[in-house]
């Protein structure tokens, strides 16, 4: 894109085709103004333009200012052939732009998804209950914190020294009042007219009266911390917290798959967060988290003795791949100041993998939907193929998927959904390890 088009501070970047001329465009969340936090920039749309990809100022204008973007995904929610987008924001609720011949709409309230205010971080989409509808599902803060469940950010110029400032409260009895001490807010270059204060009127005075320049007006709300999966259904989105287990850290990174390799998607969490305020302690109580999917929407953890998980660090990003090609899903952890982590699988029950072979402007078939029918007639969870995903990270496009059963069975066909709404129906004879499907039409060969 030219010099200056796109924000000044960029989060999450996401592919797909979204106006259906065969090519991928890309959204490029917006993050937060430089040193003016938690103030946001605008998030843009890049629409491919011949060889180039530009700024569309018409079709970006529902993310003029929209928050802090912390990660996003192309996913069609809906089922109507076009690639929606969600979105997870820090200071917000989760949201999702229907696209409409790609022109997108907010109809993240009328879904009920503003119904939960966070800090969200990472976002995925699976078929969690396997009814055929993406699912969501974010990760935030946990339950292991020293903030209260609920809570809000109140920030501004307070003192008039042209640099935002930042209080963290809640309200009691209709009254805010501060989360933290008054050593806490009276640092050097923060509020230290507090220091004035005596310690038995910072306890009783409420917060307006103590800092003349606050407006709580101006400020973002959290109601809710845990990790959160939101089951799609015909009314709306119906939310629930992820299991106690995930709660005990932070999370960022977030990935679904099925990692034991039984037919249904799992979870996977990169957690904790080292880099916290000044004089508290680091958020460090994760491993990493595998999260079985029982293929109803629920999930049980799987203790690191049993996974082989365990990621001892400030872990952010978490992606997936087969890349010894056996069937089973790997992955793979980014960690903040720390090496990459890589866990081989070698516990999972092979799956079948999947390449799909797109058309030379989308080799990879982004934004395509498979699943698998069974023999009698029953379906596996849908797939999506994605390019951005989770926290800052994207996944290999070959997918692999678990067979149901015990022993598995083999599946009886593989229906795949083109991103131009064409229709492949491949035969799976029993014993098939991998597929490989050229466009509608042109048949699939599979070894």
């Amino acid at each position: 894109a030219p010099p200056g088009q796109l924000p000044a501070a960029t989060g999450p970047l996401a592919q797909a085709d979204i106006d259906g001329d065969g090519d991928l465009d890309l959204f490029v969340g917006g993050r937060v103004a430089p040193g003016a936090y938690p103030i946001a920039v605008d998030s843009r749309l890049l629409i491919h333009d011949g060889d180039a990809l530009r700024v569309d100022a018409e079709r970006s204008r529902p993310f003029a200012r929209l928050g802090l973007v912390s990660a996003a995904l192309f996913t069609d929610y809906d089922l109507d052939g076009d690639p929606d987008l969600a979105l997870a924001l820090e200071w917000g609720s989760v949201r999702l732009f229907r696209n409409d011949a790609g022109r997108f709409t907010d109809v993240s309230a009328a879904l009920g998804l503003t119904r939960l205010t966070g800090r969200w971080n990472g976002l995925a989409a699976a078929d969690f209950d396997e009814d055929g509808r993406p699912d969501l599902v974010a990760t935030g803060w946990g339950a292991n914190l020293d903030v209260p469940s609920a809570y809000s950010l109140i920030y501004g110029d307070m003192n008039r020294d042209g640099i935002v400032d930042l209080v963290e409260a809640r309200t009691e009895s209709g009254v805010w009042r501060p989360l933290r001490g008054r050593d806490a807010l009276a640092v050097p270059g923060g509020l230290s007219a507090l220091l004035r204060v005596t310690y038995e009127r910072f306890a009783r005075a409420p917060l307006t009266d103590l800092i003349g320049g606050l407006d709580p007006e101006r400020r973002l709300d959290a109601n809710e911390l845990r990790h959160t999966v939101w089951l799609n259904r015909p009314s709306g989105f119906e939310s629930a917290p992820l299991p106690a287990a995930a709660q005990r850290a932070p999370a960022f990174g977030v990935a679904a798959a099925d990692l034991d390799g039984d037919g249904h998607e799992d979870l996977v969490l990169a957690q904790n967060f080292y880099a916290g305020r000044p004089g508290a302690p680091r958020y460090d109580a994760g491993r990493g988290l595998w999260l079985r999917g029982d293929g109803q929407g629920g999930f049980e953890p799987v203790p690191a003795p049993r996974s082989g998980i365990a990621v001892y660090g400030d872990a952010r990003a978490v992606s997936l791949a087969d890349p010894d090609r056996d069937g089973r899903v790997d992955v793979a952890f980014g960690v903040n100041g720390g090496e990459t982590r890589l866990y081989r699988n070698v516990g999972a029950a092979p799956g079948l993998r999947v390449t799909l072979e797109g058309p030379a402007a989308n080799p990879r078939a982004i934004g395509a939907r498979l699943r698998l029918e069974y023999a009698d007639g029953t379906f596996g969870p849908a797939r999506e193929v994605r390019s951005g995903e989770g926290y800052l990270a994207r996944h290999e496009s070959t997918q692999t998927l678990g067979l149901a059963g015990d022993p598995p069975a083999g599946p009886a066909t593989l229906h795949v959904v083109w991103p131009n709404g064409g229709e492949t129906s491949v035969s799976i004879p029993p014993g098939t390890l991998e597929v490989r499907v050229p466009p509608a039409g042109t048949g699939g060969t599979s070894g």
